[in-house]
């Protein structure tokens, strides 16, 4: 085996030097402003320094953004994240001023020359607008809000609205003007200089038009330009996230898959502070102007400024931007604004605005700045269905709709982005594309089992490149321990019939499969990067051999159809030879045994969604996350024989999935059940799927033994939650992890009857259920933006011998 010295020894400092910024970060907001103090030591005589801390004076919070200035000068600065700042002024000006919306300005007197370090006590302020009665020592802004809360209901109209909204994606090229937050700022608002603009290039555009309704949103048309496929692919995934209706009057606002609390939320108070401004006059009445602040900058709340009609207390308008410090990952400068017409007596939305850029922190050197992707748009709403808008400029940048396309031509061409196309489509699909030729998946190419030792294979397909309609496939493996050859041969044609999506193959596969593989498990098919078997993420990556393999002959036939955009089904033929080892004993009342168990069934499988995206690439279907439910529905039955024994069976199965999301994060379910008819052997029964050792999967039981249980009659349930860090938020030093709380429980029953042991023997450790199977985790996520750490408890069955009562289990889980 062959290792690259050179990108080794990369990533090992790569990784020393993640360490030591992380190190770095938390000894800074420990020590505070000591850092600052130190560079008292290099100040001239004829200069004032000054450093300090800014708080807020109810709650003793520290201030972020506050602005710091000596009067009479242009000499200014603003607090950190951690309230603390340094400012320096040569000049004889003696007045520090410091301000914040929201707070009471405050002045201190230095004398010039000298150098201090001061903590600065700065207090709410109340305006209290002669139109507005209120009791004495009540915010009006606290009154103005429950208003708005009470009216929600009525105000929030979005019946039949047509909306056209543009979108792009533009790459920002490494130059030091962006450390100038200025740009951005310029950015969202669509006025940078035109010098400034050759800073960004454009990757992606497109524009799209919806009905929408209070419940649902339908796109009528879609246009990407000329997008290559592989942007197409990539950034309609990301986009997907902002595909949403964003609605400031929810709870929370859903974006790329975090929920952001709403300042209008029934629990608005617990983080936001609000600041009533002023009133003022309009050509269709008074208007009241608020701003809002996020209590804690780490949670997902905005900081921002809103408008409410005074007479129906509806939203005319709002700016929201997400604190750059929030608990979110590879997001910054996240910021929204909306603005609403009255139409009669109702206000409905006429635009919004949002724009964000993204980056990857923990892969940027100190002294060095990545590329961002910058993404813009812009959505324009009508309740006329006949209005369709045409802009100036697309998506609320600098830049015509023929600018944009001519520099993606230009940009496509090169080959940064070439590369860059190949590296995510290895990604998105988990192939490498090789010419006319794809291998993988890749996740296939190596995996350590005990009956082979280290294996090696090369799975390798035609891709669309060489036939747009066929695929020819297969793989071959070698292990070093079995020294056999393994091997596998598929084909798959599209049938040529117009406006369906008809697909037939066969397969052929003389290889070791997981002894528990379930050829009804779908799940597979949601990951591009599962396989359902053995492979590199569970073996290597793991440091682990397995020992669950057991040999198999497959032929296979299927034929697919689409019916509609949400319902797909498959007819499989299969027929499978079992051939029995040390782990898949094929035993009858322990004195006749048998070489090989051989299964023949025809199933039927459909698939049902609800409104889901999906990506289609050749032969690979890729579904984006949906927060709607994914059901599958099984029937099969089919004939087995060993020996000179022969039966039928019959079995129904059903999935359904759901992700969702709530105010405070977000949920994921799974639940299971089955029944098989008929007597079959043990081979044919359901395993519920265990996983002793290794790390955390969220659909396998992380303390169940390794075909612990089995049954004719199952049901299972998997369940996780996430939080978004509503306790660890607000844990000095800690808070600057962006750690996320992770909680999950799983429960398994089932039953089995005597007479499918009676046919062939069940060899330990599987057995029936004896009463339901269940554990609990609580832990860590978000760990330096990838990993997350659980720790596990087993409920029940807990007298069994050799079981594992509680563990720690890692797992690698990014998201935003």
């Amino acid at each position: 085996m062959y290792f690259n010295c050179k990108k080794l020894e990369i990533k090992f400092y790569s990784l020393i030097s993640l360490f030591v910024r992380l190190f770095t970060c938390l000894s800074f907001r420990v020590l505070g402003g000591m850092v600052f103090l130190l560079s008292a030591f290099q100040v001239n005589a004829q200069e004032t320094l000054v450093v300090g801390q800014v708080f807020n004076k109810f709650d003793r919070t520290p201030l972020e953004s506050v602005s710091i200035s000596f009067k009479g000068s242009t000499i200014h600065t603003q607090t950190n994240e951690d309230g603390y700042f340094l400012i320096r002024n040569e000049g004889k000006e003696s007045v520090l001023v410091f301000s914040l919306i929201g707070f009471k300005k405050e002045e201190i007197r230095l004398k010039p020359g000298e150098s201090v370090g001061i903590e600065v006590l700065l207090e709410e302020q109340e305006n209290i607008l002669n139109e507005i009665l209120v009791r004495p020592g009540v915010n009006p802004a606290h009154d103005l809000m429950r208003k708005v809360r009470e009216n929600r209901k009525t105000n929030n109209i979005r019946i039949n609205l047509k909306s056209n909204e543009q979108s792009v994606v533009l790459l920002s090229k490494n130059d030091s003007r962006w450390q100038n937050n200025r740009l951005f700022q310029q950015f969202k608002s669509g006025n940078l200089s035109e010098n400034d603009s050759v800073l960004l290039v454009p990757l992606y555009m497109e524009e799209s038009v919806y009905n929408q309704t209070d419940k649902s949103k339908h796109q009528i048309s879609r246009n990407t330009y000329n997008t290559s496929e592989t942007a197409q692919n990539t950034i309609s995934t990301l986009l997907n996230g902002l595909n949403t209706d964003i609605n400031f009057y929810n709870n929370s606002i859903s974006i790329l898959g975090k929920n952001m609390i709403s300042p209008l939320a029934n629990i608005g108070r617990t983080y936001y502070r609000y600041y009533l401004i002023d009133s003022v006059q309009t050509n269709f009445g008074k208007e009241y102007l608020l701003n809002f602040r996020s209590k804690n900058t780490k949670n997902l709340a905005f900081n921002g400024e809103l408008r409410i009609d005074s007479g129906s207390y509806a939203l005319t308008y709002i700016s929201a931007e997400l604190p750059r410090q929030a608990n979110l990952n590879f997001i910054h400068n996240l910021q929204i604004s909306q603005s609403f017409d009255k139409i009669e007596s109702y206000w409905i939305p006429n635009t919004e605005k949002s724009a964000w850029n993204m980056t990857y922190d923990l892969l940027k050197e100190a002294d060095s700045k990545l590329p961002e992707l910058m993404i813009s748009k812009k959505t324009v709403f009508s309740p006329d269905e006949n209005l369709i808008c045409r802009l100036d400029s697309f998506a609320v940048t600098n830049y015509s709709e023929q600018e944009i396309e001519a520099k993606m031509a230009q940009m496509q061409q090169s080959p940064l982005y070439k590369t860059a196309s190949y590296l995510a489509d290895v990604m998105l699909t988990g192939y490498f594309r090789v010419g006319k030729f794809d291998i993988g998946q890749i996740v296939n190419i190596v995996r350590l089992t005990d009956v082979e030792g280290f294996r090696a294979a090369l799975p390798l397909r035609t891709n669309e490149r060489l036939w747009k309609n066929f695929m020819l496939g297969g793989h071959a493996a070698y292990g070093l321990r079995d020294k056999e050859i393994k091997y596998s041969a598929f084909s798959q044609w599209r049938l040529p019939i117009s406006q369906t999506n008809i697909v037939v193959g066969v397969k052929y596969l003389d290889d070791y499969r997981r002894i528990d593989y379930d050829y009804n498990n779908f799940l597979w098919r949601e990951d591009p990067m599962a396989t359902g078997d053995e492979d590199f993420s569970s073996t290597i990556l793991q440091l682990k051999s397995q020992n669950r393999m057991s040999k198999r002959k497959e032929i296979t036939a299927f034929l697919q159809n689409d019916w509609t955009d949400d319902i797909e089904s498959k007819w499989i033929f299969r027929d499978v030879t079992y051939f029995a080892n040390e782990l898949l004993p094929l035993e009858q009342n322990s004195t006749t045994e048998f070489s090989s168990l051989n299964d023949r069934n025809f199933s039927f499988t459909t698939r049902f969604s609800f409104g889901e995206r999906v990506l289609d690439k050749h032969f690979q279907r890729l579904y984006l996350k949906s927060y709607k439910p994914v059901i599958y529905v099984t029937a099969d039955g089919g004939q087995f024989h060993f020996g000179d024994k022969k039966g039928t069976y019959g079995r129904l199965n059903g999935t359904f999935l759901q992700n969702g999301q709530f105010t405070l994060g977000e949920w994921r379910l799974m639940l299971e059940g089955g029944k098989i008819f008929g007597n079959v052997p043990y081979p044919l029964l359901k395993f519920v799927q265990g996983r002793e050792g290794g790390v955390y999967n969220r659909y396998e039981f992380s303390l169940m033994k390794n075909r612990e249980y089995i049954a004719n009659t199952y049901a299972t349930l998997f369940s996780e939650v996430i939080l978004n860090g509503v306790l660890l938020n607000n844990i000095p030093v800690i808070k600057h992890l962006n750690l996320r709380e992770i909680a999950s429980f799983k429960m398994a029953y089932g039953t089995l009857s005597a007479e499918h042991s009676a046919l062939m023997n069940i060899p330990a450790p599987s057995e029936k259920f004896t009463l339901p199977y269940s554990e609990v985790s609580v832990g860590i996520c978000n760990l330096l933006g990838f990993g997350s750490i659980q720790s596990i408890w087993r409920l029940t069955d807990l007298a069994k011998p050799n079981i594992q009562k509680w563990g720690i289990k890692f797992n690698i889980m990014v998201t935003f």
